[in-house]
């Protein structure tokens, strides 16, 4: 995966392919393509996958944040504030992060 650092897409891409055939819902994988096909334009791909990390791990508010970021990237303010305010409520008062 650190071809996706150093810039070498495609062979990124394939490796997260790759990666997502032994697990399809490696959230981790699905989240770093993502946001690798959102970079090069593939905004429609970019989104299913944020789609299905979502649906993999809907209580987690870090992916939900993922997907926000994306839909504020892509001129949707109103679902990145339903993210956002989701994943708030998932979080709860005690967490540093609120």
């Amino acid at each position: 995966m650190a071809l996706n650092v150093l810039g070498h897409d495609a062979d990124a891409l394939r490796d997260f392919d790759q990666a997502l055939n032994l697990d399809p819902d490696f959230t981790d994988v699905l989240l770093r393509r993502a946001s690798r096909r959102s970079a090069l334009g593939d905004k429609v791909g970019a989104l299913v996958d944020y789609d299905r990390a979502v649906r993999s791990k809907q209580h987690d508010p870090a992916v939900l944040e993922a997907r926000a970021y994306f839909y504020l990237a892509t001129g949707d303010a109103e679902r990145a504030a339903a993210d956002f305010d989701a994943a708030l409520g998932l979080r709860g008062p005690a967490d540093p992060a609120v």
